[in-house]
This record gives C-alpha cells, structure tokens and sequence, in this order.
C-alpha cells in the first residue's frame, strides 16, 4: 500500500458513512501519519493525533485495571457528535470525528474494515522507521 491508498482509504470513510467530519491515522506515540478532514475543519490535526494517542493509553490502561485484556476501541459521545477511535495493529490508531448525524454502528463497521486493512501497512511503516 502506498500513502496514495491510504489517503483514499480514510477518504472512503467520509465518503461511505454520512456525517464524518474527518478521519487520522497516528501513531502509539501521537505523530499523524495521514489525515482527511472535511473542508472547513477547525480543528489543529497534530493536536488530534496526540489527545488521540493519550485517549487510547488511557483507554487501554481502564481496561488493564478491569481484567478487561485488549483495548479495541474508544468511542467519545458529546453534544455535538463523536470522536471514535480504533487500534490499527499495536502502532498506530485510527481517529473518526463525525457529527451528530452519524448512524455510530456503520462507522464502527466502516472504520473496523478500513483498520484492518491498514494494519499490514502500519506494520511494515513501522518497522522501516
């Protein structure tokens, strides 16, 4: 896969499932690897990949400390919409921001299939770097 795909990969996200603002791929470590935000946007995408990262930290460690294992997903529901997020292999995370409009289960069904096929890609990025 080549950032071509990728780009195209969380362009289908918004463009599949109404009500997506936009969609990021970051590293574990809060670094954006790819961003697609709807035109408009006014939100600083560094900064999301970053709290992206602390939330899903956080989110795993509330799992560890309830026998819960693996943390799979976080999903933020707020007055406005959400901010769902889900991990891409052990590197990476997969960041939604969508409106209130948005029917939650196909952009959880949309962002898991879009994950998957990220994960090969992730991987090998990682382990190059």
């Amino acid at each position: 896969m080549d950032t071509n795909n990728l780009a195209d990969l969380l362009d289908d996200i918004a463009s599949d499932v109404k009500g997506v603002i936009g969609s990021l791929l970051t590293s574990t470590d809060g670094v954006n690897i790819a961003s697609k935000m709807m035109e408009g946007y006014e939100g600083d995408i560094d900064r999301l990949s970053a709290m992206t990262a602390s939330s899903f930290s956080i989110g795993k460690r509330i799992s560890q400390e309830n026998s819960q294992k693996d943390l799979h997903e976080v999903i933020t529901s707020s007055s406005e919409g959400y901010v769902t997020l889900i991990g891409v292999g052990t590197n990476a995370i997969l960041c939604c921001v969508a409106s209130k409009q948005v029917i939650i289960g196909q952009l959880l069904v949309k962002m898991r299939s879009v994950a998957e096929k990220l994960n090969s890609f992730v991987e090998t990025l990682i382990s190059t770097t």
